[in-house]
């Protein structure tokens, strides 16, 4: 696999991460909101278009919007949708973490067999494992490099 692929896989996570960071400020801005709107605190004078909501009802958008932030950062670690390379990515939320930890699978297919790459990431570290126990050992590193070509694509076909 080229310098290149690698390079793009630590940047995409590195990407990833960030993006996550800026995701859980607003987690906590919802949480803190969730916790007045429970305790019965009148916000409308901080947020006006609360004044047209009941509390109960303002409480269940907070919560959809909780949850919009981590279909966001799960978001953030999959692959493009149209560069061939299936995603699976699940998290974690550790109290003791700033972030919660994500493992992203990327799945695809080569000439060859089958690779998948799998990322873990904690904190700020990410660490990047490779199967290809469905490759022959002679064709693995065309797989690999067949994988590179693909994650290369995947760059380019990027949109943010």
């Amino acid at each position: 696999m080229s310098q290149e692929a690698i390079d793009y896989l630590k940047e995409h996570a590195a990407t990833a991460l960030s993006r996550c960071s800026d995701r859980v400020a607003d987690l906590k801005f919802f949480d803190g909101v969730k916790k007045r709107l429970v305790a019965g605190e009148d916000l409308s004078g901080e947020l006006p278009q609360l004044k047209h909501v009941s509390s109960k009802d303002a409480a269940f958008i907070v919560d959809r919007l909780k949850n919009r932030c981590y279909d966001d950062m799960v978001g953030y670690w999959a692959m493009p949708s149209n560069s061939g390379i299936a995603s699976e990515v699940s998290y974690e939320v550790v109290a003791t973490d700033l972030i919660p930890r994500f493992t992203a699978k990327y799945a695809t297919k080569t000439e060859v067999g089958a690779i998948t790459i799998t990322a873990s990431s904690k904190g700020n570290y990410t660490d990047f494992t490779f199967d290809t126990g469905r490759v022959k050992k002679m064709d693995t590193e065309a797989a690999l490099r067949e994988l590179g070509h693909q994650l290369l694509l995947a760059r380019l076909q990027q949109t943010d």
